[in-house]
């Protein structure tokens, strides 16, 4: 690994199915994204039998990242099956009491923990935690491999469909204490489409797909029980299949609680300590919308307007002590933790 590579201390990842909206190939994302904070890039993708035609290897969907590249980590597989998320729901102590509990004509469009099984079949929020899995084992093998141990400072997620309009907030201006996402868009729990967190914060925000072996699984119910500072929290996947869902969430509530509030849940119970929240301005919004409301054309130019007097404040603080003062002030105004947790 060269130099150049060892000093990267940023890392930024992508996951989930690769035949949907990709904004030219993703100079979006580099442009705007991975190189302004001079970042090292992993994508877990997934693909359907019947994207490539006849190869049924979906490698013909690497194309739709040709201007993403280069990528430090890379990993491809076909979407898990409707039997497949079953067999894991079913293995889930709480799935039981839920299922029998769920009434679908109370969920937000059908979502919940446990959709597509439960709830709406045509939205993918095992899959989606599946995912998050496979790109976090990837950053972490590269980081016990070709880094030599060498951990990254910070982690961002993001979506591979984003179209942003303007670089992202330098990361040197966002507490690391905090879990970073962008304004404006988490009126029921906290934001799931792009976070900027601290090295620390990663394994709760991206383990929420991972299973526990059996010795690991009693060895965390030790820990919990003994509340020891250094213990593991649950994290989002183990928390769904295990039988601690129940003690952290009442079954009424795991009856209509849907993704985002899933993840606010697990950060509120991240120990040693709960991971707050805070908002940035939001520069980007999904291609896969192709119709943006009012509202979100007006908030995106205001988001817009805000990065580029944060760059210019930027410069500014760069060349003055005296513009390092104004710029705490300002950035207090533009990107707020949240009070919540």
């Amino acid at each position: 690994m060269s130099l150049e590579a060892a000093s990267r201390l940023i890392a930024v990842t992508f996951s989930g199915w690769l035949n949907v909206t990709i904004p030219d190939a993703g100079r979006d994302a580099r442009r705007f994204l991975v190189e302004p904070i001079a970042a090292d890039v992993f994508v877990a993708g997934t693909f359907l039998p019947t994207d490539c035609a006849a190869a049924r290897d979906g490698r013909c969907l690497l194309e739709r990242l040709q201007h993403l590249q280069p990528l430090t980590g890379m990993d491809l597989a076909p979407m898990l099956t409707r039997d497949q998320l079953h067999s894991h729901a079913i293995s889930a102590p709480a799935f039981g009491p839920i299922s029998r509990n769920l009434k679908v004509q109370e969920l937000f469009k059908g979502l919940n923990l446990f959709a597509p099984v439960l709830g709406n079949p045509n939205v993918s929020c095992m899959r989606e935690l599946h995912d998050l899995h496979r790109v976090w084992a990837l950053v972490r093998a590269h980081e016990a491999g070709a880094r030599g141990g060498l951990e990254y400072r910070r982690i961002v997620f993001s979506r591979l469909e984003f179209r942003w309009l303007a670089p992202h907030p330098p990361l040197s201006l966002l507490d690391p204490q905090v879990l970073w996402v962008p304004s404006g868009q988490n009126v029921n729990g906290v934001n799931d489409r792009h976070a900027v967190m601290h090295r620390s914060h990663a394994d709760a925000y991206f383990g929420r797909w991972q299973q526990l072996p059996l010795a690991l699984a009693l060895a965390l119910a030790l820990a919990l029980a003994l509340a020891l500072t250094l213990a593991l929290a649950p994290t989002r996947w183990q928390l769904l299949l295990s039988e601690h869902l129940l003690r952290h969430v009442d079954l009424a509530s795991a009856t209509h609680i849907g993704p985002e509030q899933f993840l606010a849940l697990v950060l509120e119970q991240a120990r040693p300590q709960p991971i707050r929240p805070g908002f940035f301005p939001n520069v980007a919004y999904l291609a896969s919308n192709p119709h943006p409301s009012l509202s979100l054309s007006l908030s995106l130019a205001l988001a817009l307007s805000l990065s580029l007097s944060l760059s210019l404040t930027l410069s500014r603080w760069r060349s003055s002590p005296a513009a390092r003062t104004r710029t705490a002030a300002s950035l207090g105004r533009a990107a707020t933790p949240s009070r919540a947790g």
